[in-house]
């Protein structure tokens, strides 16, 4: 068990939440927990960093099968490595910039200028992939990227992370690759080839020797 911290105490640090395509970013009504990693704290801080997400990319839809497939993709992906276990609350946001973010609870959100690109569930897998990456490296609670290579250093990690995730799961690795160039016009210049060329490294390592 893990005593939870007071919502007043919660309130009086400033957090960032995690982007995906771009980075870091901060937003005005999230949190970031200082001291030991606690869980109920962390459910807390993602629950009032939630609206302030929704309203930034202009409110959740309710779409029953975005979400079911979402969450099956999602359970696939969990039963693929143990350490994911665990209930995701799973959304659609409205905007039409391509775009998912990560809250601790867990939640995960995509947004519709994503999803709609994101044709076969092996691309969808690697969005969420990367995103639970995120939330295992807790990155959501920690201090905001104030440097662009700090940021891309965490969206190298994810990739690789959740790279590994596909591949337990029995999705295709390349989708990572496949995602980070779908959406390389909403990154920083030069960060989508260069995600793209650690994962190729990282692949040729564990592919066998040519006979």
């Amino acid at each position: 068990m893990y005593p939870p911290y007071g919502t007043a105490r919660l309130r009086g640090h400033l957090t960032t939440v995690l982007i995906f395509v771009t980075g870091c970013h901060a937003t005005p009504s999230a949190l970031q927990l200082s001291g030991p990693y606690d869980r109920s704290a962390s459910a807390l801080a993602g629950a009032l960093a939630a609206g302030s997400v929704e309203r930034r990319f202009v409110g959740v839809i309710r779409d029953a099968p975005a979400e079911s497939r979402m969450a099956r993709v999602g359970r696939r992906l969990a039963k693929g490595t143990p350490e994911l276990e665990g209930v995701y609350q799973y959304r659609l946001l409205a905007s039409s910039i391509m775009n998912a973010v990560s809250l601790p609870g867990p939640r995960i959100y995509v947004t519709r200028g994503l999803y709609d690109r994101l044709k076969t569930d092996d691309i969808l897998a690697a969005a969420l992939a990367h995103e639970m990456a995120h939330l295992q490296a807790r990155d959501s609670l920690k201090p905001r990227c104030r440097e662009l290579g700090s940021a891309l250093t965490k969206e190298l990690s994810a990739d690789q992370q959740g790279t590994g995730y596909l591949q337990a799961a029995g999705y295709r690795p390349e989708a990572m690759v496949e995602l980070i160039l779908l959406v390389k016009q909403t990154q920083a210049t030069g960060w989508a080839a260069r995600r793209a060329e650690r994962l190729a490294q990282q692949q040729r390592r564990f592919e066998p020797p040519p006979r």
